[in-house]
């Protein structure tokens, strides 16, 4: 748990989401260098949205706690001093055997709205000012416990690269989290929600993007539901954001 590995120079904030009415006393007591901000609603956007609006750090890191960081200060000093115009890093993760968790590239690069979509929120650390300053946010229509249940963080850096925002992607380790271990479930949720996203990242070139996006994606869902089932969902999840976003 990432608790009991807490890093120097990091400051630890926690959303905790109560959905019940057990007392949670002994886990704020258990740690008291940490604060904890208590939510009595779901939603992951609108727990990342707390921590984002109430933090006073400059550089923020938001993360479950199934994610083991380490040299953040150092990281972060490295990808400034290179390249201090950038608000948003992404780093790479790897499991707990040392093993990247994915393809990552071998060069730093700037990251812009076609390869933003293959970003992980564990892998990415903020400048909070910036993003305040820019007026962003999570969508809390994206996101475990929401209607949509993921997209949230493509979503956030597509805005911030429409923003003007710089992202750059450094090949450095930013920490360590538990290798998946089965592919992608693709259910009827999952891929309305992509639907959403499409819609809500390219407007009217959703159609296009949900028809590239089944044929990429073919090999993975192929035995968890048929094409034509595949692409009812994502249009069906385009045409609901479209109709009430």
């Amino acid at each position: 748990m990432i608790l009991d590995q807490r890093l120097a120079n990091v400051r630890y904030r926690v959303c905790h989401q109560v959905t019940d009415s057990k007392d949670h006393s002994h886990v704020y007591e258990r740690y008291p260098d940490v604060e904890f901000l208590v939510m009595h609603e779901k939603g992951l956007s609108k727990s990342r949205n707390r921590l984002l609006h109430s933090s006073r750090a400059e550089w923020l890191y938001l993360c479950d706690d199934d994610v083991i960081p380490e040299n953040i200060s150092h990281l972060l000093k490295t990808a400034v001093q290179d390249q201090p115009d950038t608000s948003i890093c992404c780093f790479m993760l790897k499991d707990e055997n040392g093993h990247a968790l994915k393809r990552y590239a071998a060069e730093a690069y700037q990251i812009n709205r076609r390869t933003a979509g293959g970003v992980s929120s564990a892998e990415v650390i903020y400048h909070l000012p910036s993003l305040l300053q820019a007026g962003l946010a999570f969508d809390e229509r994206f996101g475990l416990g929401s209607e949509y249940i993921s997209g949230e963080e493509n979503l956030l850096l597509d805005q911030a690269l429409k923003k003007g925002l710089k992202i750059r992607f450094f090949p450095m380790y930013i920490g360590s989290h538990p290798a998946i271990r089965t592919g992608i479930l693709f259910t009827p949720e999952l891929v309305r929600s992509k639907g959403a996203l499409h819609a809500a990242r390219y407007g009217a070139g959703a159609t296009l993007m949900n028809l590239l996006f089944a044929c990429r994606k073919f090999r993975l869902y192929k035995d968890q539901m048929s094409p034509a089932a595949f692409l009812r969902y994502i249009y069906s999840g385009s045409k609901d954001y479209q109709r009430h976003g």
